[in-house]
């Protein structure tokens, strides 16, 4: 297995292709223009250049949607169907993580040979084929980890709740200010609780692009992808803020075409009718914009982590 150490680096890149032209078409007035962009770029540094990128790369690779948001679609339906069979759901939940798990590993394959400009199903079935296994190990340690996380803060909380119990009998008669300070000490604890989790969860968010992109090992790959973190902290939240907004671009497409489909269907027909409109609407845009979203995402993971672990200034795509 695979054990080398991805290089980070903060150090300017290569401009891409489209930062070239559109460095290319810019006007003689444009200066000021321009060199205001220039600093929002620096400031939230690889998030953005790397959004850029991966929709042109969608653009100009059409072939990506049918590869990778196609895979995905597949995926998505596949892990809600199984996990939704009645009584045995619940189970087989602690056993479909795996689907993800391969589909990131073909996906991502794919999206770094978008990036280089030749992308093909091939691609697809050979990530599947030398990935899944180093994929499927990694989402065990994070199922593990997660597990052992979700005890300890049970520990945690049941420890609040007893100690807020025990001071508000020991305060009862007592000053209420006792009472309002386990209270707030209680809400402070929770929310660091939350802020931890979330730092984890962004801190080894690469891992799997660690896998993919680096070819490094299980353990490496959440050391790679802390390092990312580490070395890029303000532009891996921004990065993160970007990412999140995106992947509900679909829900929110599917809910304002649900609301006019039940608009339309109930002027036209009966109130099942518009329900029925409103759900097929909903459906046939999420089923639409799902994969094109998913694609760039994608892209938008594997162009940033090349960037902001400096793959690109070592060859390595």
């Amino acid at each position: 297995m695979p054990t080398s150490s991805v290089p980070t680096t903060d150090e300017p890149l290569e401009p891409t292709v489209w930062e070239t032209e559109r460095e290319t078409a810019r006007e003689p007035g444009d200066e000021k223009l321009y060199a205001r962009g220039v600093s929002i770029g620096i400031t939230m540094g690889y998030a953005i250049s790397s959004l850029g990128e991966s929709i042109g790369t969608v653009l100009d690779e059409p072939i990506l949607i049918a590869g990778i948001g196609i895979t995905w679609l597949i995926s998505t339906i596949a892990y809600m169907a199984l996990t939704s069979i009645p009584f045995v759901g619940m189970f087989l939940a602690l056993v479909v993580w795996i689907v993800p798990a391969f589909a990131l590993a073909g996906t991502l394959a794919m999206a770094a040979e978008g990036i280089r400009g030749s992308p093909s199903f091939d691609h697809l079935i050979e990530g599947l084929e030398e990935y899944w296994q180093r994929m499927v190990g990694a989402f065990a340690v994070l199922f593990v980890g997660y597990m052992v996380l979700m005890f300890a803060i049970t520990i945690a909380i049941v420890l609040l709740v007893l100690f807020g119990i025990v001071g508000a009998d020991l305060s009862a008669g007592a000053d209420p200010a006792v009472g309002s300070a386990l209270g707030i000490g209680f809400v402070l604890v929770m929310a660091a609780i939350v802020l931890v989790v979330a730092a984890i969860g962004i801190a080894i968010q690469f891992f799997d692009a660690a896998i993919v992109v680096g070819d490094v090992g299980v353990i490496d790959s959440f050391k790679t992808s802390l390092s990312v973190a580490r070395s890029n902290p303000i532009s891996v939240v921004g990065y993160t803020i970007l990412r999140g907004i995106l992947a509900y671009v679909p829900v929110v497409l599917a809910v304002l075409a649900a609301v006019a489909g039940g608009v339309v269907g109930g002027m036209m027909m009966s109130e099942d009718i518009a329900f029925l409109a409103a759900f097929a609407f909903a459906f046939l845009v999420f089923v639409v914009a799902a994969p094109v979203v998913w694609t760039v995402l994608s892209v938008y993971h594997v162009s940033y982590f090349t960037r902001a672990s400096g793959l690109r200034e070592h060859s390595r795509l």
